[in-house]
């Protein structure tokens, strides 16, 4: 059986077993440690080069939104709140959002119509109706192009309070005068 030095010493981990066993035939006038040498070479060879190619980088458009939860604080029912997240295009590459969706509330969202150039930024207007008393948390899932994350979650939260016209609205019951 006739195995190649430099794919059985890497396969195996040491050139010493496959000589122990006659696993390796060297060619013909080669010394063991003259293979070992050149082997030792491959070897930080591919492993500098495996370790300079495990940096990360994405060579596309890439996402980072500045405030990805935003609290509205107290509101008032049914007077809609409208927040804007900003998006930044941190790739080189334009960044599309393909599509904004929430199954949480009945939000109505307007992305940027057009991509997102490289350095650039965007922006997504949510605005929430207020119709529900008592604190809401909602979740827009972002869909983008970005390598990155190609899907984003937003998160909006706060509390909705009744109106004021609602509490003076009628302040004595009917039949206490």
């Amino acid at each position: 059986m006739t195995v190649f030095p430099s794919v059985a010493c890497l396969v195996a981990g040491t050139h010493k077993v496959f000589c122990k066993f006659n696993l390796l035939r060297h060619p013909k006038g080669t010394k063991c440690f003259a293979l070992r040498r050149r082997l030792a070479f491959i070897t930080s060879f591919l492993a500098i080069l495996a370790l300079s190619s495990s940096q990360v980088y994405f060579a596309g458009p890439t996402i980072e939104v500045s405030e990805p939860e935003i609290d509205c604080g107290k509101i008032q029912q049914n007077i809609p709140k409208t927040v804007t997240y900003t998006i930044r295009n941190t790739g080189d590459e334009p960044l599309s959002i393909l599509e904004c969706s929430t199954t949480t509330c009945t939000c109505t969202m307007e992305p940027s119509k057009h991509p997102i150039l490289k350095g650039r930024t965007g922006t997504i207007k949510v605005t929430y109706d207020a119709k529900a008393l008592g604190n809401f948390v909602k979740e827009i899932k972002v869909s983008t192009n970005a390598l990155n994350v190609p899907v984003y979650i937003l998160v909006l939260k706060g509390t909705v309070k009744p109106s004021a016209k609602a509490k003076t609205k009628n302040p004595d019951p009917p039949g206490r005068h």
